[in-house]
């Protein structure tokens, strides 16, 4: 039995709960505990206490890629959960951006350098436990979200257009059946 809880997400209903463009989800999954994003600052928490939801407890964290409103809330999450590892399809250090008019204004991963350690930075679909996958979303064919123009990837030679490589998607097995979790789908799903 699977269970989820949103903590955060772009509305928020009923009114005490607070909300942010961004996502914070909450899984329960046999005897683990999973976070997936942390949204763009503290309100999952603010939400979690509202729910009773004691993030402590939380077994891991999964990032499901390096864009602030899924990253921001981060250094909140490490510093009252002492123990979860915490999974990213990417480097930390990756820079990216979103362009307003002339301006890149920078949206990815800020993170205190006392919890750098506790990032684990995948390139590849990974195994986690037997039930627990991370997998690269490497899906090109579909047609991608027009927003996708505006958001950038720094590179050697300058900002190029975010490819999305990055983007990782959970995928969790329950009774036979695979329960997957992607997050923003900027590379759409097959």
């Amino acid at each position: 039995m699977v269970k989820i809880t949103i903590l955060l997400e772009n509305n928020s209903l009923p009114e005490q709960y607070k909300s942010r463009h961004g996502l914070s989800i909450l899984i329960e999954h046999e005897h683990e505990i999973i976070l997936l994003d942390v949204g763009p600052d503290n309100k999952f928490l603010l939400n979690a206490a509202i729910k009773n939801i004691d993030l402590g407890k939380v077994n891991y964290l999964f990032l499901s890629h390096n864009h602030n409103d899924h990253t921001g809330g981060l250094n909140t999450f490490l510093k009252m959960n002492k123990n979860a590892p915490v999974y990213l399809m990417d480097e930390i250090d990756n820079k990216y951006y979103v362009k307003q008019f002339f301006f890149y204004i920078p949206i990815g991963l800020k993170i205190n350098k006392k919890y750098r350690s506790r990032v684990i930075q995948i390139k590849n679909d990974f195994l986690i436990s037997s039930n627990i996958y991370f997998l690269k979303n490497t899906v090109s064919k579909y047609t991608k979200p027009t927003f996708n123009n505006t958001l950038y990837k720094k590179e050697k030679s300058g900002k190029i257009n975010d490819t999305f490589t990055h983007e990782g998607i959970l995928v969790l097995e329950d009774n036979n059946e695979l329960l997957l979790f992607d997050s923003c789908s900027h590379n759409t799903i097959g």
